[in-house]
């Protein structure tokens, strides 16, 4: 019994942090994603709710806005048309990955901590993924939730 209780300790403990001094931040919440066209093309303007470091000391200093161009996958699928096999190759979207980013380096823009608004140029027919993190002097904070945009 005592092997087994000892085993259960390790295992829950197991990837907790063992500093407890650590500055803790939540992801941003994105509240409001806006299609805007001009004389020049297309923009996105994005906004979300303000993130508070939980140690003073260790204040927010800004956000990372991270865009990532979703690259489609190719797909194949099959059809009986009039008693024939058909093949039908399509483009599609990967699923979203709610624990990393799509493939690819993303784009980041920097924000200061008092700004949580960020507007950028997008192109017709592709899709974009957008997630924020909030960062202190030490820390990088959690992604938020992945929001996909695309204007057709």
């Amino acid at each position: 019994m005592k092997v087994f209780c000892v085993f259960l300790l390790v295992s829950f403990s197991y990837g907790l942090p063992t500093d407890s001094k650590g500055t803790k931040l939540s992801a941003p919440n994105l509240t409001r994603l806006t299609a805007m066209e001009s004389d020049g093309g297309y923009s996105e303007r994005i906004n979300w709710d303000a993130v508070v470091s939980d140690d003073a000391s260790d204040p927010v200093v800004g956000y990372k806005v991270n865009i990532w161009e979703v690259k489609k996958i190719k797909s194949t699928k099959y059809s009986y048309v009039n008693g024939t096999l058909q093949k039908r190759e399509e483009e599609i979207e990967p699923p979203i990955d709610f624990d990393n980013g799509p493939e690819g380096t993303p784009t980041v823009l920097l924000t200061p901590a008092n700004q949580t608004e960020v507007t950028f140029n997008i192109k017709l027919h592709v899709t974009y993924e957008i997630r924020i993190q909030a960062y202190t002097k030490n820390i990088d904070g959690p992604l938020s939730s992945p929001d996909r945009i695309q204007l057709d």
